[in-house]
This record gives structure tokens, sequence and C-alpha cells, in this order.
């Protein structure tokens, strides 16, 4: 049978739970200080950061990148045809322009067959926002982004 609003938890999860509850603080605080931290040390990374929602990560990654980079507004970016709404959603809110590309059947990531195909000028990133457990080709794609120069 498949539950729905199950839940299960264990003491040391309650007791985490409420020392935040106690603090007086629900929103970032200590916590989510020492999450990042944590997290940034298991990658060996200087910093990281915790954000409320896969859309809210994906947001400061691309406008990271943008900046970075130095990708202009309207720039366009190339965006998996099948995908959650917020992959187009963090493209338009950084003020550039998704660009549909259709999917393998087998896999529904993009196509590289396709990709390439009436290809804009103005491509500067692409977005590889998978469904569920469906692969790509990444190696395909890696090679056909590092000779278009992407």
């Amino acid at each position: 049978m498949i539950g729905v609003g199950d839940f299960k938890t264990t003491d040391r999860v309650r007791e985490l739970v409420n020392e935040v509850l106690d603090s007086g603080r629900l929103s970032y605080g200590p916590k989510c200080k020492e999450l990042e931290s944590t997290f940034a040390g298991l990658h060996s990374s200087n910093h990281g950061v915790l954000s409320n929602s896969g859309t809210s990560s994906l947001q400061v990654a691309l406008q990271a990148m943008k900046e970075l980079h130095g990708w202009k507004d309207g720039a366009e970016v190339l965006v998996p045809a099948i995908t959650f709404v917020a992959t187009i959603n963090i493209v338009l809110h950084n003020r550039m322009v998704p660009v549909l590309v259709d999917v393998e059947p087998d896999y529904y990531g993009m196509d590289v067959s396709k990709l390439w195909r009436g290809l804009p000028d103005k491509v500067q990133p692409l977005i590889l926002r998978e469904k569920g457990w469906y692969l790509m080709r990444p190696k395909r794609l890696k090679w056909d982004c590092q000779r278009a120069q992407i």
C-alpha cells in the first residue's frame, strides 16, 4: 500500500527540530550556517549556499554564472523541451530567453542530434535538467558544447 502523508521520525530528529523551535528563529540561523559549512566541507569547497527549493538553487546558479561569464540580458539559454516549469522561469527571471530543445524519446534528455539545428548565435549557457531517473548522453553533449564553444 502506498501511504499518503505518512511520516515517521526519531527522537534525534525531534531533538534537533525542538532546538530550532526553542531558538525563536525559523528562518536563516545557526543551523542553516552549520549545514552550509558541513556541505561545503564534504565537497571540498570554501562555501555552501542553502536555499529553500530547487528553483531557488537554479535561480542563484544561473545568476552567478551570468555575472561570472558576462552573459547579457537577452542571451538565449538551451533548455530541454520536457522539464519542470521552474527551469524556464529562472531563465526568464534572469532576463534571458529560453530556447527549447527536443528530447530523446528513450532518455527524455536533450536530443544532441537536434541541439545544433538552427542554433541562435546568442546562445550562452544550457541547462541540463533531467526528468527522474532518465539520463541523457553527457559525454556526447560535452563534446558538442566544447565544439560550439558554449
